[in-house]
């Protein structure tokens, strides 16, 4: 099952996000000492980033078990998200002072870096997507996809592991070569253009 998150679910829905994205690398490599206060901030992150995509309109999506419980959460953004408005910083507040200075200028950084790859034509830009259940990611995906197609947009991502990569050339996208992060890291941007409805 595929329905909305309400903001009451922000909390479970995070908690979903920071346990899907805490082994990765860029992540583990920048990411504050001792591993309580380093969950504590990943998880924040996410929590002001749900609060940002409700704020802006996005696509916020979940999958949930059989009792209702959240097991994948995908954020996504109609108007493409190129820049994020002033306001955002702080919902990414409470994240950046468990980050610390160093950390927290240095994931902006990587963040302004991967924002200006973005396509400048319009698209639904997928944000983050995660999933504690195999399948859970490719459900999310093909949801955001239908409302892609629907408003005749094209969709537009960055993939942050090989196996995102994989699952979005499962599923028709394409792949461009890699954005350069430094320090070993990449993100691959990946878009898919369509069938689109016929005006």
């Amino acid at each position: 099952m595929s329905d909305d998150i309400p903001p009451r679910q922000f909390r479970e829905a995070a908690a979903v996000l920071a346990a899907a994205f805490s082994a990765d690398g860029l992540w583990n490599d920048v990411r504050p000492s001792g591993s309580r206060r380093a969950d504590r901030a990943l998880y924040r992150f996410f929590r002001g980033e749900l609060a940002i995509a409700r704020r802006r309109g996005g696509i916020v999506r979940a999958t949930r078990d059989g009792g209702g419980r959240i097991t994948g959460v995908i954020i996504a953004f109609t108007d493409g998200e190129r820049t994020s408005p002033w306001w955002a910083w702080i919902h990414r507040l409470p994240a950046m002072l468990l980050c610390g200075v160093r950390t927290s200028r240095t994931l902006m950084a990587k963040l302004e870096q991967v924002e200006r790859a973005h396509p400048r034509e319009p698209h639904v830009y997928f944000y983050y997507v995660g999933s504690e259940r195999l399948g859970g990611g490719a459900v999310l995906i093909r949801k955001v996809m239908k409302i892609a197609r629907e408003a005749g947009l094209p969709c537009y991502g960055e993939a942050k592991s090989p196996d995102v990569v994989e699952l979005c050339t499962i599923l028709g996208w394409d792949a461009g070569p890699p954005i350069d992060l430094g320090d070993g890291h990449s993100v691959t941007p990946v878009w898919w253009r369509g069938p689109v409805p016929v005006a």
